[in-house]
This record gives structure tokens, sequence and C-alpha cells, in this order.
């Protein structure tokens, strides 16, 4: 019986995957590249490909598996949305950087939302600024706009390897909890 329940969450929890996948979008308008969410929790991650860097990829659910591929000559900048929901949004520049790319995120509930930037390994000065109702990261190769961010939510700030430097607004902690992790190296 214990093995029919397992059976039976296992699969459950396979389509509630599926579902969040199904119900997240991904399209290019106008020169923009617009990721929406699902009204549940998301799990959103934008990266390289780390094959064919000029292909940003778009995973659903922060499985290894993308879901979305884009050519990035078709898009300016990124838009992100995680809607309803404790959303997870991350950029990963781990396979390659986002360069020239303005990234805005948007967890936009009263949830808890970490929005995760990732550096690379070179050396990196990154800042956390407050701009009015937006928090923006400087210093990584994309340019990262936070919207719709409370003091719930978490900024995590991962510069990986390499010399690095990261500092944060004081007025910052209005909007976000910034958490900087220099790496294993700083």
């Amino acid at each position: 019986m214990s093995a029919l329940l397992a059976g039976l969450l296992a699969v459950a929890l396979l389509r509630l995957a599926a579902d969040a996948a199904s119900a997240t979008t991904a399209q290019v308008q106008s020169g923009a590249l617009r990721v929406t969410g699902a009204a549940a929790s998301d799990k959103l991650v934008l990266s390289l490909d780390p094959v064919v860097p000029t292909t940003l990829l778009v995973d659903v659910g922060d499985d290894g598996t993308p879901d979305f591929s884009f050519d990035r000559s078709t898009f300016r900048s990124i838009g992100v949305r995680g809607l309803g929901g404790d959303d997870e949004l991350r950029i990963d520049e781990s396979a390659g950087a986002f360069p020239g790319e303005f990234v805005t995120l948007d967890g936009g509930d009263l949830a808890s939302d970490t929005v995760t930037v990732n550096g690379t390994a070179g050396p990196e000065t990154v800042g956390v600024t407050r701009v009015g109702p937006e928090v923006f990261t400087e210093g990584l190769a994309a340019l990262v706009r936070i919207t719709g961010s409370e003091q719930a939510d978490t900024l995590s700030i991962r510069t990986l390897a390499g010399d690095d430097d990261v500092t944060v607004a004081a007025d910052v902690f209005g909007l976000i909890t910034p958490i900087p992790d220099l790496g294993a190296d700083g």
C-alpha cells in the first residue's frame, strides 16, 4: 500500500511541475524577451547555453532542463514576472555573461520571493542601489532591475570565484533583503 501511495505522490508532483511549466510563457515581443510565471510559486532560471552562447535558455522549475530557448540577437532586454507565490528568479552567468542586456525581475506579490544573480569566475565589483521603488545590481555583465519587491523578499548576490567586492546601499534594505555570497575565495 505504501508503494502505491509513493507512486501516486510522485505522479502528483510531476503533474504539478508540468502544470507550472505549461503555465509559464516566454516570448519575444518588440525586441524584448518576456517571461511570465504561473500564479503559484515559480523557479525560473535564465542562463546562456554553454555550447551555443548566442542562445539564452529559460529553465522552468530549476531542474537543469531548459524549457525555452531564444536567439539573443532577437531581443535587447529581458523582463521576468513571477506573479503569485514564493518565486525564485535567478540570473545565472556562470556559462557566460549577458553583456548589454537589461534584465527586469518582478516577483510582484506579497509572497516571499528570492532573486539570485550569479556572477562569473572572474573578478567582479557589484553595487546594489535603490532608485525609488526599484533595486539595481550593477557590475555584472547584465544590468538587473528588481521591481515589485518587499522586505520579505531576498536578493542573493553570488559572485562565485575571483577577487570580488559587493557594496549594498543602506536604503536597499527597505525594499529587499540582500545576501552577498563572495564564493569560496571571497
